[in-house]
């Protein structure tokens, strides 16, 4: 189906061009009749200016529909428009580390029934011999952030209610460093980065981290220093 402005372009440009020799006839006739100093007709000039009026009226009712969500109501504001995590697992690597890798399952959803859109994502698993420093947690997710596309303005909405998920992955992450995490010898850490845009506003890039970690048995994931947050690009 045409969208509506393309509709309203094509009415707009047709009352133009049949408004414009009727119009330029008009002008010519107003210009020879005082020239030669007869009357001109009325009737014909009052259709001019009818066909005129309505050729500015189609241009103006393209001007306003292309503006018209701008028109309806006011942007929702950036600090409005985030996604939270829901949800959140770390599972261990088979014998095969390679084959069947360590991973982590990341469940997330709008938040305040603001769509979101474009979304882009990344995120790494890495295991330390312990609890690592907020310097430490800065520079992993710059380099987790580093190779990711920016988010589109066109692409896949997710509306509220919706919880679509993405997997993280980690081939060398080994079992023995799994175990030896259980047994309060070591540290995993999850680093996610996601970007995009709120549909109903699309100014700025939208930036959520999440940084999580698990230590010792219960494996219960803990915050991280820091990076757990929605903030805009600048």
């Amino acid at each position: 189906m045409m969208d509506l402005t393309w509709i309203l372009i094509v009415v707009a440009v047709i009352q133009t061009i049949l408004a414009a020799p009727t119009f330029i006839r008009e002008l010519a006739s107003m210009w020879s009749s005082r020239a030669a100093a007869a009357p001109s007709v009325a009737g014909v000039r009052r259709l001019a200016t009818i066909m005129v009026i309505a050729s500015l009226f189609s241009w103006g009712a393209v001007v306003v529909n292309a503006y018209r969500h701008e028109l309806a109501a006011p942007a929702v504001p950036l600090s409005d428009i985030r996604l939270n995590i829901l949800h959140s697992l770390i599972y261990p690597p088979s014998q095969d580390n390679k084959k069947n890798p360590a991973g982590a399952l990341i469940v997330y959803t709008p938040a305040n029934n603001h769509p979101v859109v474009g979304i882009s994502h990344n995120g790494a698993l890495k295991f330390y011999d312990k609890p690592i420093s907020k310097q430490e947690e800065d520079a992993q997710m710059k380099v987790v952030a580093a190779p990711m596309p920016a988010p589109l303005r066109e692409g896949n909405e997710v509306p509220p209610g919706q919880e679509p998920s993405f997997a993280v992955t980690e081939p060398s992450l080994s079992l023995d460093e799994w175990n030896k995490t259980i047994e309060g010898g070591g540290t995993i850490y999850i680093f996610v980065v996601m970007k995009y845009y709120g549909s109903e506003n699309m100014t700025q890039i939208r930036t959520t981290e999440f940084c999580r970690y698990i230590s010792r048995t219960p494996l219960i994931l803990h915050s991280c220093d820091g990076h757990n947050r929605t903030y805009t690009e600048q």
